[in-house]
């Protein structure tokens, strides 16, 4: 008993001495932060295969697959072709949100200069059937090795004919230096 009695004190003190470092918190958090800027990545365009397999009902909703066939990329620090391995492994939300499509893509870029990146896409379907998405990057490349800590997100919309698709992407800035 009195060991739990000590862990409890324990417990409180650490709390408290947490939230008295955290500083005041606003309506939107320690005094209201401002949000990060951003900057504009790539577009990209690309198209898929006609044939989709449905994997089927599954514990998480209806898997279905396509692979990508192609399509191009381009912005201010990079520009290349989307290659034809990978592709969309989309999944249905499972009822009663079977409206909801979950985007999961995997693509490999090759930029204009040579170098390999894997890209992975995920998101989900808003009303007006654009897809808010986050994207992640995996290169050995020295040049753009900076991807792979970058935060990045887009807007995708496919076509009507559901065959092709592109984006828009962002990276999250970095804060500023600390100034000393």
């Amino acid at each position: 008993m009195k060991f739990t009695s000590s862990l409890f004190s324990l417990f409180a003190l650490v709390s408290s001495v947490t939230i008295a470092a955290a500083g005041p918190v606003g309506p939107k958090g320690p005094k209201d932060p401002k949000p990060p800027s951003v900057s504009f990545l790539y577009s990209s365009n690309f198209t898929g295969s006609p044939d989709i397999y449905d994997v089927g009902p599954g514990p998480y909703g209806n898997r279905m697959a396509r692979a990508t066939t192609g399509g191009t990329f381009s912005g201010p620090k990079l520009k290349g072709t989307v290659l034809p391995i990978g592709g969309e492994h989309g999944l249905i939300g499972p009822a009663p949100h079977n409206n909801i499509f979950y985007v999961d893509l995997k693509q490999v870029l090759k930029t204009s200069d040579g170098a390999f990146i894997q890209i992975y896409v995920t998101g989900g379907t808003q009303p007006d059937l654009t897809d808010y998405i986050s994207i992640r990057f995996e290169t050995g490349s020295e040049k753009y090795f900076w991807l792979n800590a970058v935060v990045a997100f887009g807007v995708l919309t496919l076509s009507a004919d559901f065959n092709s698709a592109s984006y828009n992407a962002w990276i999250l800035d970095p804060p500023p230096a600390p100034s000393t």
